[in-house]
């Protein structure tokens, strides 16, 4: 499933001979190199910061742990540093994981997964941040679906489409489906994706919304379906929601 064509941005105001390109599609599209030094930064950027993340993980979990010695105010502080610990963690092991499967070997050690485990485990991480938003995030989820791959890779896929649903939604549902045949949606009624990126959202390091991060999440996600020999597309309309289509090849019990 692959999104319709785009209009192709006119040339009245470039140099004869010349197209006009997105900046950001210059840079994802034509510049290798860039794209490589991109992700040395990210390699060193890992490798000096997740020390002291730890530490400061460990240290806000310790204190979690002695929830009844603490004052509500104060507990109120120690979840918030808490979360952005967690999400601090998190962001690295997307860049170690961008660093693994873009410049990594190029063998992986694939194991038999069960994809419907994989899938309510994280609709299960969402759900807190969904209520919190006031979203309904839903799960229509086959028994056991069967493929074969790395479950970590599999999880960050999942977690990168559901954190973008949650993240550009304001209003409405979330809508998670997998198949037996290991077709998997998700469905949202989020703010949906401008007619001139839908073509680009998929480049490493392209962000088709000012909310911050470095745009690794779709690339990512393209990256790590095409390694376990799948397809991802999405249908979507601005203003109107989108649906991100990951189709696997399903393993036969």
């Amino acid at each position: 499933m692959t999104p319709a064509p785009d209009e192709k941005p006119s040339n009245s105001a470039t140099p004869p001979g010349t197209q006009r390109l997105p900046a950001d599609a210059l840079c994802c599209q034509t510049c290798p190199s860039i794209q490589w030094t991109k992700m040395q930064m990210l390699r060193a950027i890992a490798r000096e910061v997740r020390a002291p993340t730890a530490l400061l993980l460990g240290a806000t979990e310790i204190l979690a742990g002695e929830e009844e010695r603490l004052h509500p105010e104060h507990r109120r502080f120690l979840d918030l540093a808490l979360a952005q610990a967690n999400r601090l963690k998190r962001m690295l092991d997307d860049f170690g994981t961008a660093v693994e499967i873009y410049h990594g070997p190029a063998a992986l050690d694939f194991q038999p997964v069960d994809l419907a485990q994989v899938v309510r485990e994280c609709v299960r991480e969402y759900q807190p941040r969904a209520e919190q938003k006031g979203l309904e995030l839903s799960a229509d989820v086959a028994p056991v679906v069967r493929v074969v791959g790395r479950r970590d890779l599999l999880h960050t896929a999942l977690s990168a489409l559901l954190d973008n649903a949650v993240k550009f939604t304001p209003e409405g549902y979330v809508r998670v489906r997998l198949t037996e045949t290991a077709v998997l949606d998700v469905q949202d009624t989020g703010i949906g994706i401008p007619a001139d990126k839908k073509d680009l959202i998929f480049e490493p390091f392209f962000q088709g919304h000012c909310h911050g991060g470095v745009g690794l999440g779709l690339g990512l996600v393209k990256r790590i379906v095409e390694l376990h020999g799948g397809a991802v597309g999405v249908l979507c309309s601005t203003g109107k929601g989108s649906t991100f289509r990951i189709c696997l090849p399903a393993r036969e019990s």
